[in-house]
């Protein structure tokens, strides 16, 4: 793998994925040591981390303590039933034991005025008509489970292939797991059985402009040019799921609590505020999520299932278990891999303030976002586009 990073055109897209390839082979050594070296399990733990940490980018703990912040400010505010109320003042306590004095501010999540917010709304909503017209005319609020779900998506395809031919190539199917997904390579956007029901047309809207409007979207477009932009160029993928939470901010006005979450916990795992093991990850998560269903009701199992899910997702890679070095330092394996989501939302915000700032108009900026599986702070990818546009 060295040969193929040496060999390489230095600066190349080429050089960039021999690179990644050698990260993901470093990877998967140090998950080995951990699984089977019983004497340095911290330092190969904490090298399995860096490995991680250099294919998917670094937590940035004052964002991460603005986050914080902004939940402990929901949570305080949120209605609970009598028997949460435990539950709500003992996160609380966590919450505030993990704050350090580097995460003090609250900063906003978009870092965009409200004149931008909405120009930029406007334009999305503007160009995405075929996807938001059949959702908004549902007579049905919700729940949506999984085969209505298909079946509003597999409308909004039909839709999509009357304006455009290369729509007609993708299909909606069933699938395996618990994951509604986009698989560009095989133009096929999977609604498995096995996912939640969707709450609510807001939420459903959320999902189709997210999956449909962003990853099929800029496959759809990416095609026009190449395979490359069809599939994705090496390193696309932060940028791809920033813009896919940046536009259900746009329509939600908040962000996923999801993407919110994997980004709070991952900053924990890696010891912000001392740190919390995957045991006190799960317990937090699961009477986190208590506390927001609290009053609509939720289902026990489901809940302490989905956290310990989200938990191990943080944790994949390793053994989930924490480890004293020689001097006495902690150290646990952590995946950062889902942080891409909460930290490519605020990249693409920041990419839309600069671009407006030098002139460009909201519409202007969005359709290029779209234009392809790009990363357009890339410089790479930049100079990709300008060679084969």
């Amino acid at each position: 793998m060295w040969k193929e990073v040496l060999e390489a055109e230095p600066g190349s897209l080429e050089e960039e994925g021999a690179a990644k390839k050698l990260a993901n082979f470093y990877l998967l050594k140090n998950s080995e040591k951990i699984q089977h070296d019983g004497r340095d399990k911290a330092l190969w733990s904490e090298r399995y981390t860096e490995a991680s940490e250099s294919l998917y980018g670094n937590i940035n703990r004052e964002v991460a303590g603005a986050l914080i912040t902004g939940e402990l400010s929901i949570i305080m505010q949120t209605a609970v039933r009598p028997e949460h109320e435990g539950v709500k003042q003992e996160v609380i306590d966590v919450l505030k034991s993990v704050l350090g004095p580097e995460a003090e501010t609250n900063a906003e999540a978009s870092g965009l005025s409200r004149e931008r917010l909405e120009g930029i709304t406007n334009a999305l909503f503007e160009s995405s008509k075929e996807i938001i017209d059949p959702i908004a005319s549902l007579e049905h609020e919700g729940p949506f489970h999984p085969t209505q779900v298909r079946e509003i998506f597999k409308g909004i395809v039909e839709q999509l292939s009357a304006q455009d031919d290369l729509w007609s190539m993708w299909t909606v199917e069933n699938g395996d797991g618990s994951q509604l997904k986009i698989n560009a390579k095989e133009r096929k956007i999977i609604v498995p059985d096995g996912r939640s029901p969707i709450e609510s047309k807001e939420e459903l809207l959320a999902l189709a402009m997210h999956e449909i409007g962003v990853h099929a979207r800029r496959s759809v477009n990416g095609e026009r040019v190449d395979e490359s932009l069809r599939n994705g160029l090496s390193g696309y993928l932060d940028f791809e799921e920033g813009t896919g939470i940046f536009v259900e901010y746009l329509i939600t006005g908040q962000l996923p609590t999801k993407a919110v979450d994997r980004y709070v916990d991952i900053a924990l795992a890696q010891g912000m505020g001392g740190g919390l093991s995957r045991e006190q990850l799960i317990d937090l998560a699961v009477k986190r999520e208590n506390i927001r269903t609290s009053i609509k009701g939720g289902d026990e199992q489901k809940i302490e299932a989905d956290a310990k899910t989200h938990v191990n997702r943080i944790f994949r890679g390793g053994d989930g278990r924490q480890h004293k070095d020689s001097e006495g330092a902690i150290s646990q394996a952590v995946f950062v891999k889902d942080m891409v989501y909460f930290a490519g939302f605020r990249i693409v915000a920041d990419y839309f303030n600069e671009q407006m700032d030098r002139g460009r108009t909201a519409e202007e900026v969005l359709s290029y976002i779209l234009s392809g599986k790009f990363d357009p702070t890339n410089q790479r990818h930049e100079e990709y586009i300008s060679q084969n546009s």
